[in-house]
């Protein structure tokens, strides 16, 4: 068994020394908090390149006295930025304390540089389930692309999970999953169309 250990490492440490070899941290991302740099919990990421070639990351930040809320930042020569004052406080979603991001947000970014964001907004913390919201990163702050998606059709069941793609006009397309009264669900989809 002794004599099976450098065997096994001979073949094995190459690979473990390749994967961590291969992959480079991007400006301070991978060490220490990261680029949240959070004493909470930070979670569920998602991340875009935008129109300018820079990374950009979503994600859920718990924030003390509140819930969570959906922080952004960006790549700038090794240095993350905030985009439009986005990681802190209320973040993109800019809901009042108690009111928070259910589920995983999505960022989508378009070649003409803007950033879109949708998620799940909760009525209260701890609750996955609510209502759906996208907003637009214009390049100076977030614009509310309408109000509540999921309840703009007059249903009162909560969404869940959220899905998000541009179309060729960079306008959003929007699904997610809708919870009916006898707890049935469908997949729900709506497109902006440039007006609220």
């Amino acid at each position: 068994m002794l004599r099976a250990a450098p065997l096994l490492c001979l073949f094995l440490c190459p690979a473990l020394l390749q994967a961590q070899t291969g992959w480079s941290e991007w400006g301070n991302s991978a060490t220490g908090g990261g680029i949240s740099d959070s004493s909470d919990l930070s979670e569920s990421p998602s991340v875009v390149i935008d129109g300018l070639g820079s990374v950009v990351v979503g994600w859920r930040e718990f924030v003390v006295g509140s819930s969570f809320q959906l922080y952004a930042r960006r790549s700038n020569g090794g240095v993350w930025d905030p985009v439009a004052g986005s990681d802190s406080g209320s973040g993109i979603s800019g809901a009042p304390p108690g009111i928070g991001i259910g589920t995983r947000p999505i960022l989508r970014a378009a070649a003409n540089g803007t950033i879109v964001a949708a998620w799940v907004q909760s009525a209260s913390a701890g609750v996955t389930s609510g209502d759906v919201y996208c907003k637009r990163y214009n390049g100076i702050s977030w614009i509310p692309l309408g109000g509540n998606i999921s309840n703009s059709a007059g249903t009162v069941h909560p969404a869940s999970a959220v899905g998000l793609a541009l179309d060729a006009s960079n306008n959003p397309v929007v699904a997610w999953t809708q919870i009916a009264t006898n707890g049935s669900s469908g997949i729900h989809v709506r497109r902006w169309n440039g007006s609220a």
